[in-house]
């Protein structure tokens, strides 16, 4: 708990939550009533309020100076809470959401028909302001999971689960973000329930706000995370490996990214832009050198060009980023796990039944076994990556 606090305001100390368990239960039970909150989250200090209640929205609503439609931004504990309001989302939305959360991410959503009916149904109130008018603005549900361990517990406290929560910045009309307990306007604090002290937040900014409609999604307000990493995180990044990355793992990502195209019914040259991205390493390669010229020829009859293929080893970073590893041999596997054993949940001989051996100086016909084989293993795999 921070120890400067603001010296003239004599209520304070009844309405100042401990960072303790207690503490996390005595805010829990105060939402659940129907009262206002102030939590910390990784970004900035926020009023808290359950939308079960029409009066305490009026209160915020009137403390904040906001429209009658002010859509409010559900804040839950986990992940999962998150995908309860949004269970028909398209995969690469779903997998930016999975890797931003819980984070300074904040994300609007256009709910499917389905999404939407079942929003509403779970959101409305009977009140002449009904909460489910107020929250769900054109068809869009604004939702975030607060990467913050006092409000995660709250959030996912027990006396919560049938209370959707809304978090809304503390700060005044027009003001700066609130990143310090100390510079929560003394006017807010006057008309709050409760509050929680956890000291500067992490970040001191805002959450970035992404928009998610069907399979697209754009950045619309930057904050802690810029576009470029948003846009990164939602791609699905396969690897292949073998040991000099001029002919089996090459020839492997080349027939990936041509079948996963015509899956996607797109070019291979924008898989990028369906968040798709295909690469191959070597456990012993050199960086630079290019496919051989067997398996440039075997694989252009698939249409698969490696002409300016350019081998590159195994990375800490490579293997960090790729969501799947598949390798040609079993010591292939051993080396990416020696290298990256956090990985081994992942990572996979491409044929689990024997290794696919090195065809580097055999004649073309056993390029092509290998390409065969390569391509019937990778059919195999479609229907096990989210595309």
């Amino acid at each position: 708990m921070s120890s400067t606090l603001p010296p003239s305001f004599a209520r304070l100390p009844e309405i100042l939550i401990p960072a303790t368990c207690e503490g996390i239960s005595r805010a829990a039970h105060l939402l659940a009533a129907g009262k206002i909150v102030i939590l910390p989250t990784e970004t900035v200090y926020g009023i808290a309020l359950s939308l079960r209640h029409s009066e305490t929205r009026k209160r915020v609503k009137t403390l904040k100076n906001l429209a009658d439609h002010p859509g409010w931004v559900i804040h839950t504990g986990s992940t999962d809470a998150i995908f309860s309001w949004t269970k028909t989302i398209a995969s690469v939305p779903r997998r930016l959401i999975v890797r931003s959360l819980p984070g300074p991410v904040a994300f609007q959503v256009k709910l499917s028909a389905a999404d939407l009916d079942a929003a509403r149904a779970r959101l409305s109130d009977g009140s002449s302001e009904d909460a489910a008018d107020e929250t769900l603005i054109d068809g869009t549900l604004s939702l975030r999971c607060p990467d913050q361990p006092h409000a995660l517990e709250i959030l996912s406290h027990p006396s919560l689960r049938d209370h959707p929560i809304a978090i809304l910045g503390a700060g005044l009309p027009g003001a700066p973000p609130v990143c310090e307990f100390e510079d929560i306007p003394e006017a807010t604090l006057a008309q709050v329930d409760g509050a929680l002290d956890a000291g500067p937040t992490r970040y001191r900014k805002p959450s970035t706000l992404v928009h998610i409609d069907g399979p697209n999604f754009s950045v619309t307000r930057p904050g802690v995370i810029d576009a470029r990493i948003i846009d990164r995180l939602a791609d699905f990044v396969i690897l292949f490996v073998c040991t000099g990355n001029t002919c089996r793992s090459p020839m492997a990502a080349g027939i990936a990214s041509t079948l996963i195209a015509r899956r996607l019914a797109v070019e291979p040259s924008k898989l990028a832009d369906r968040h798709v991205v295909v690469q191959s390493a070597g456990v012993h390669a050199y960086r630079g050198n290019r496919a051989t010229h067997e398996a440039v020829d075997v694989v252009r009859s698939l249409g698969v060009n490696l002409s300016h293929h350019l081998s590159q080893p195994i990375t800490p970073e490579l293997l960090r980023r790729a969501d799947v590893i598949y390798t040609m041999t079993s010591a292939h596997r051993d080396e990416v796990l020696q290298l990256s054993p956090e990985a081994q949940n992942k990572t996979f001989c491409l044929d689990p039944d024997s290794d696919i051996e090195d065809p580097i100086g055999a004649g073309a016909g056993t390029y092509l076994k290998v390409a065969d084989r390569l391509s019937a293993l990778i059919e195999r795999r479609l229907d096990e990556w989210s595309l």
